[in-house]
């Protein structure tokens, strides 16, 4: 995916927020198959655990170091979508050895001169994740028809995963928790 100042068609100024939400939400997510957007696998939160103090056998200077901490995952459980576990140790950092049973991919996606028949399910599995996995909200209406008109362009050819994304950057609403407090006048009382 190109960086967004790289893009080969005509963005908003405003677009740049949602594109990097669709980076980090969808594109970089180790829950979401790269070639058909669906969910393969659910990664619960990351917990902070400390390991445990050396005994008193090991060197002393092992017991007077700083106590050390490793991060780590609460689940990873497969969807019926992925075919194998995820390993955070695995060489391929972002997926591991998962498969997308949905597509038959090893998840790596390639988007590119996708027709517009070919684009609707993804957006359909790029919406339905937003919805249920995500604090986000899409306007789905409006992200289909974005990439419809994105879609025509002919600069935006060969860029499809760059359309949905900037699609994608357009029909983002606000999460919930970052709405600001009402606006409703309060009354004061004398």
């Amino acid at each position: 995916m190109r960086q967004f100042t790289n893009l080969p068609f005509e963005t908003r100024p405003s677009d740049e927020r949602g594109y990097k939400t669709f980076k980090r939400l969808i594109w970089h997510s180790s829950e979401v198959c790269n070639s058909c957007f669906s969910q393969i696998r659910t990664v619960g939160p990351k917990h902070r655990k400390k390991l445990e103090q050396p005994s008193e056998k090991l060197l002393e200077d092992y017991r007077e170091s700083p106590p050390q901490y490793l991060e780590i995952n609460e689940w990873y459980d497969r969807t019926e979508n992925g075919s194998q576990e995820h390993t955070p140790w695995d060489h391929n950092r972002r997926f591991g050895t998962c498969y997308c049973l949905h597509c038959g991919t090893d998840c790596n996606g390639n988007h590119r001169n996708k027709s517009l028949e070919e684009l609707k399910p993804l957006v359909k599995n790029i919406f339905r994740y937003v919805s249920y996995e995500t604090d986000h909200e899409l306007d789905g209406k409006r992200f289909g028809a974005t990439v419809r008109e994105l879609k025509q362009r002919r600069a935006a050819q060969g860029h499809e995963t760059e359309v949905m994304a900037i699609a994608f950057a357009r029909a983002l609403k606000r999460p919930p928790h970052a709405t600001s407090t009402s606006s409703t006048p309060v009354a004061v009382s004398d």
